[in-house]
């Protein structure tokens, strides 16, 4: 396998004379930008066991979390912009739920796959137990009238309030 080093060149680039650190995006030159990128490193060989099956090289983001003291599953997921949960799997997890239930109105929301229909909200913790510290999250948690996921999905929504980042390494782990 190829080694790629990396060395700090202190020679002003095109792109350093163009912009400053607080230059924003949308400022920086239009012509021809791909310019200004170099590549540094290349992945072009795959381990064999990976050909034709890097999609099953994927792992999932679901973890184990605490709601009102009972373990549940929760999927840490980037892509949803907001955090739910399916009615079913909430009446399994808690199921005194609808007594706690807040209105939602004038909301609309869909998926990748469908429409969804809210129910409403259900403001809840969610703790991340951790044996160097659990993380506590107060969230507002869509209750999904057309779900079948078998999991709390926590959207982009807390991810952002909270400053939560997902490590994608072979052991994944959760910061806050």
């Amino acid at each position: 396998m190829e080694e790629v080093q990396c060395t700090e060149d202190k020679e002003e680039s095109d792109l350093d004379s163009a912009v400053s650190e607080d230059t924003p995006v949308e400022d920086y030159p239009n012509e021809n930008i791909t310019a200004f990128f170099e590549v540094t490193e290349v992945h072009t060989h795959l381990p064999e066991y990976t050909r034709g099956k890097g999609y099953t090289s994927g792992a999932s983001c679901i973890t184990s979390i605490l709601i009102n003291d009972i373990e549940a599953r929760v999927n840490l997921d980037t892509g949803a912009f907001c955090t739910c949960v399916a009615k079913d799997y909430l009446q399994a997890i808690l199921p005194g739920w609808k007594n706690h239930l807040l209105p939602i109105e004038g909301a609309q929301f869909s998926s990748a796959s469908n429409n969804m229909y809210p129910l409403g909200i259900l403001e809840t913790n969610l703790v991340f137990p951790h044996p160097a510290g659990s993380v506590k999250m107060k969230t507002g948690i869509v209750v999904r009238n057309n779900c079948t996921s078998q999991h709390i999905i926590l959207g982009n929504d807390y991810l952002n309030i909270y400053s939560s980042d997902i490590n994608n390494h072979k052991n994944r782990y959760f910061t806050n």
